[in-house]
């Protein structure tokens, strides 16, 4: 094969395989919603973050992106303290109040179809009562 034959071909190659990464690797194709811990108490030092994952072809993270998404506190907004929205990479911290109830967090990312809806359950601390 001939230089200028042997520099199509790879080119050819590396452009597939490049087009191949970015549609299995890079692309997003759905969202998954990370929720840790999954409770509250009614603390000063109880918080709790949500995260909105990227999921490309392979069901792993995407690679070199974030995926945007707003939050909307639909419930318990007098429950809970907002600590840190960062809408840009889709994370929530959210710091419990002193009393108990359920917070429901609507979070609607650009890479959704629809709105999901989570549910955090505030409860109340029982090592405040024992003192």
């Amino acid at each position: 094969m001939k230089k200028p034959q042997m520099y199509i071909v790879i080119l050819v190659v590396s452009l597939i395989l490049s087009l191949i990464a970015y549609h299995y690797l890079i692309s997003i194709y759905e969202v998954t919603i990370s929720v840790n811990p999954k409770i509250l108490y009614t603390n000063s030092q109880s918080a709790v973050t949500t995260s909105v994952i990227p999921i490309n072809a392979l069901g792993k993270k995407a690679w070199f992106r974030k995926a945007y998404t707003d939050f909307d506190i639909t419930e318990g907004k007098d429950l809970v303290d907002i600590v840190s929205i960062n809408n840009k990479n889709g994370e929530l911290t959210l710091r419990a109040r002193n009393k108990p109830g359920m917070v429901v967090v609507n979070v609607k990312s650009r890479y959704a179809l629809f709105p999901s809806s989570i549910e955090i359950p505030v409860y109340p601390d029982l090592a405040e009562n024992i003192k």
